[in-house]
């Protein structure tokens, strides 16, 4: 079972993300792009998500690529990941979409092929609103920002081939009821084959001379991207 959550910011991925790995005992990787942007936070109160950074999205991306290469659990539950990020890529640096997007769609089919679905995530606006924590420009250009990057995401993994199950609208329900509607969803789609998705290093582009190789942060950070 792999699951990757798709969705605006404040619409609740981590809360179902961890939500989903306890019911269900699989394996939960956190979102790349909201700990870098956490960091990136730290060091320039201005390096928001609104403003567009080519730099940043291929540290995200790249950081992604390289942690597939390593083992993959039997089940995992997957914040934002390789649609997500191209979502924000293809908004923000499409030539950096361009770059990386054959490695990662390759990625994403090798998991498909083990039974991944993509579940989109929707709010009210309202709701996101008042979740809203990522700083940068106006409430609404926030909320519009993240709706664009969010429904890109979707188009990314659908033109991918990857299997994207109906949105599901976190305003009114708790992530545990949430969690489970999605379980039931994915009964059907369990891997047929116990090996895990074997992916080569080689599929991940080299890095500039110029780019870091980012690592994922051990401490949690708010949902902001």
């Amino acid at each position: 079972m792999y699951i990757c959550l798709l969705g605006p910011h404040g619409v609740g991925k981590t809360t179902l993300a961890k939500t989903l790995s306890h019911i269900s005992g699989a394996a939960y990787r956190e979102e790349l792009g909201r700990v870098l942007r956490d960091e990136a936070l730290a060091r320039d109160p201005d390096a928001t998500a609104l403003r567009f950074d080519a730099d940043f999205d291929r540290r995200v991306i790249e950081g992604d690529l390289q942690r597939d290469v390593r083992a993959w659990p039997a089940r995992c539950v997957l914040e934002t990941w390789h649609p997500g990020n191209f979502g924000y890529a293809r908004v923000r640096s499409p030539e950096v979409a361009a770059l990386f997007e054959s490695s990662a769609r390759r990625h994403a089919l090798a998991l498909t092929a083990q039974g991944l679905v993509v579940q989109p995530l929707t709010a009210h606006r309202e709701v996101l609103r008042a979740r809203l924590g990522e700083p940068g420009g106006t409430e609404d250009e926030r909320l519009d920002f993240f709706r664009l990057v969010a429904d890109e995401g979707v188009q990314v993994a659908r033109s991918w081939g990857l299997r994207v199950l109906p949105a599901l609208d976190t305003s009114d329900e708790c992530p545990e009821s949430i969690a489970l509607r999605i379980l039931e969803r994915t009964e059907c789609d369990k891997p047929r084959r116990e090996s895990r998705p074997v992916l080569s290093r080689r599929s991940v582009p080299h890095a500039s001379a110029s780019s870091h190789s980012p690592q994922p942060a051990a401490s949690e950070a708010h949902n902001v991207r």
